[in-house]
Parts: C-alpha cells; structure tokens; sequence
C-alpha cells in the first residue's frame, strides 16, 4: 500500500512505496517475497502495520485506524487495481475503470485453466492439477530469466487453499471471491481468520442458528411473493 496517488502508478511508476500494510497472517517469508518482487524498485522501505502507522508520523490516525470498511474508499484503503484500465485512452484521466469503454469479460483462459486445475483436484489428480496451474502461470510469458522456473509448482503444492489463493490472485478485482468461497464450503473458515474487521464464528450466523452462507433476499421480494419465496437461512 502506498500513500501515492492513482495515476502516479501511470505518471511516475518509479515512486516509493512509503507504507506496506502487512496483514496480521503474512509471515516473514510473505513479506520478503512481496519485498523481492520490485522491478522498479519501490520497495526499500521499512515494514509497518496500519495500527503502528500514525507513530511514525505519515497519515491522520483517524484514517490509519479506521476498519477496512471504512477505509476502502480511501486511497490508503485498498490496493489500486489497473487491469481494466484503458490504456488506449489519450488522456490519462480516461483510462480508469470508471471510465473505460472496455467490453465486459465474460470468460477467458485463464478461469479456465483454474476451472479445468479444480476439477482435477477433485478427481485426485494433483499432476494434472499443478500441470494446468503451471500453463496458466506460464501464459504472461518471461519475466526474467529464471523466472519462469520459480513460478512452477508440483503435485504436491495442490490444495484447494492453493486453488483459493491462485484464483485470488488471477482475478483480482473480478468480483468473484464470494461465489468461490461459498460454493467451496470455505466461506465462514476465510471470513473468520482473514476479515481485517474481525468477524466472529458467532456474527455469522443469524439468530436462527444458521450461518450466512447465502445473500439476504430483499424484504420487497418477499413481500411481492409471500407464500412463494422464503427468505435465506441466517436471516
């Protein structure tokens, strides 16, 4: 996270990254490898933690501990993601998302092999598996040299955590994550240890006992319907 501007990721790529919010479950090895992924070399700065921030002297405090909730329409909330940006677009100011005139992604290559790498994990085929993660990795082409190598992974790194992960990281910002947790039953497990808010076992579930797996149907539909739709459990 960085306390720049969005268009300075298109002005000047180079500037520093002043501030990497590392999350409460980043181990060690996660932020060295988040440190050594630097090609333009924004990272030689010190790690700190969103509560520690404001000691530091860089941002209010009243941003800093904010809950992400609050935080997420702020620049210093969430990470600025280009990958629908039009870089065809003249001006600047026109090639965000908001501004695109992009066509919507329906279905690409890339879920597919996600598609194709899950379905082997569930015939316990971990080769064929990693053999589809490893084709969709390979896809952006060289990076560096030596690159390529490091980015394979075998039978035995396949899980469906691993799939989880290398979904979140393929489609980012694809608005997709709900429907992948909750139809890989790993809903309430994920919302519980990662929400930065710290949402309980408890508030996941409603006051029938049930957990919020499902979204709340609108009280206008019920109503409408009565008799004919009934409303989601946990609600």
């Amino acid at each position: 996270m960085c306390f720049i501007q969005y268009f300075d990721y298109y002005n000047n790529p180079t500037s520093p990254i002043i501030a990497y919010y590392a999350p409460a479950w980043a181990t060690d090895a996660d932020i060295a490898a988040w440190r050594a992924d630097d090609p333009y070399g924004q990272k030689a700065n010190t790690i700190i933690t969103k509560t520690t921030l404001e000691n530091v002297g860089i941002g209010p405090s009243t941003q800093v501990n904010a809950t992400w909730k609050e935080r997420r329409s702020m620049d210093l909330g969430v990470p600025c993601i280009k990958k629908f940006d039009d870089y065809t677009a003249a001006s600047i100011a026109n090639r965000s998302s908001s501004c695109s005139t992009h066509d919507v992604v329906l279905s690409r290559l890339g879920e597919a092999y996600l598609i194709a790498a899950e379905a082997y994990l569930q015939c316990n085929d971990r080769l064929k598996a990693a053999d589809m993660i490893n084709k969709l990795r390979q896809r952006p082409g060289t990076v560096k040299t030596g690159f390529e190598a490091a980015m394979n992974v075998t039978a035995g790194d396949i899980t469906i955590d691993f799939i989880l992960d290398e979904r979140a990281r393929e489609m980012a910002g694809e608005y997709v994550r709900y429907t992948d947790l909750k139809r890989t039953h790993k809903l309430v497990e994920y919302v519980t240890a990662y929400n930065e808010d710290g949402v309980t076992d408890a508030q996941m579930k409603g006051d029938d006992g049930k957990y919020k797996i499902l979204r709340p149907i609108p009280q206008d539909a019920l109503d409408k319907n009565q008799t004919k739709v009934a409303q989601n459990p946990g609600y």
